[in-house]
């Protein structure tokens, strides 16, 4: 579904969709580490208490892989431009070479964020052994 919306985009689109996930992400690290609001409100009801309750390492963990997915708008832009930029870019369109770069198909940047999580579990579960 993301690749929907990012693919075939300008470079204006692609940077300001980049800008708007890497702000929520750095909000969202923002009030988990460092507000004082967080930190005395677990009889509030709020937000906070449920964030209280997600481990430090997992936290750490989807925000690398929430700051990574802030890269694939601008990476689903460098793709369409190898694939359709260009002299071989034209000979692409014409379906001559169908070939997308890597770091430009959903299935890879899926797995990136699956190998990021995975990595960081094993790092907690490496540190508590």
């Amino acid at each position: 579904m993301f690749d929907q919306i990012t693919d075939g985009v300008h470079f204006v689109t692609a940077l300001i969709l980049s800008v708007i996930i890497w702000g929520l992400c750095l909000a969202v690290a923002w009030f988990y580490h460092f507000s004082e609001a967080r930190r005395y409100s677990w009889h509030n009801n709020s937000l906070a208490d449920f964030m209280d309750l997600i481990p430090n390492w997992l936290m750490n963990t989807v925000l690398v892989a929430w700051f990574i997915v802030g890269t694939f708008p601008m990476l689903n832009y460098v793709a369409d431009k190898a694939q359709f930029g260009g002299v071989v870019g034209r000979a692409r369109e014409l379906n001559m070479f169908d070939d997308r770069p890597w770091y430009g198909v959903g299935g890879y940047q899926f797995l990136i964020v699956v190998v990021i999580l995975i990595v960081g579990y094993l790092i907690n579960w490496y540190r508590n052994k």
